[in-house]
């Protein structure tokens, strides 16, 4: 069983918890879209579609890294080493709500105005650099 089954199946259907991002989307700033996506790390949708505790996350955090100290030997099995470890999860978790709030904003309005200019400049470059062909003669 991994930390991940654990948040996202296990523990949501046990606490009736919702583990999908639903994303807040462009009709907010910025920063709010930026808080609104690191909260989903202690805040989640039941599946009455009401805001509460993220239970499921911090018990599937708490339960998978409790099972992956069984590899560490003893004097890495503290309070504080499975504390830390808690915590870079949940940061991690949380700058990773990012992408999927800001990636359909991105893809839109981003990558079609900068991906055609990054493309034509690398072609230019491997232009450069290809190799000349030189017909043979006969």
């Amino acid at each position: 069983m991994s930390q991940g089954a654990l948040t996202g199946a296990v523990f949501p259907a046990l606490l009736h918890q919702d583990p999908r991002y639903f994303r807040l989307g462009p009709k907010h700033s910025i920063w709010k879209q930026v808080g609104y996506s690191m909260s989903r790390v202690a805040v989640i949708r039941t599946d009455g579609g009401r805001q509460a505790p993220n239970w499921s996350f911090f018990l599937g955090t708490a339960a998978g890294v409790a099972m992956s100290n069984l590899w560490y030997p003893s004097t890495d099995r503290t309070g504080s080493v499975m504390g830390s470890r808690m915590v870079a999860i949940s940061i991690g978790s949380a700058t990773g709500n990012l992408l999927p709030e800001f990636w359909p904003d991105i893809q839109s309005r981003v990558l079609p105005r900068v991906l055609p200019y990054i493309l034509l400049r690398i072609h230019k470059r491997t232009r450069a650099f290809a190799p000349t062909v030189v017909p043979a003669s006969n």
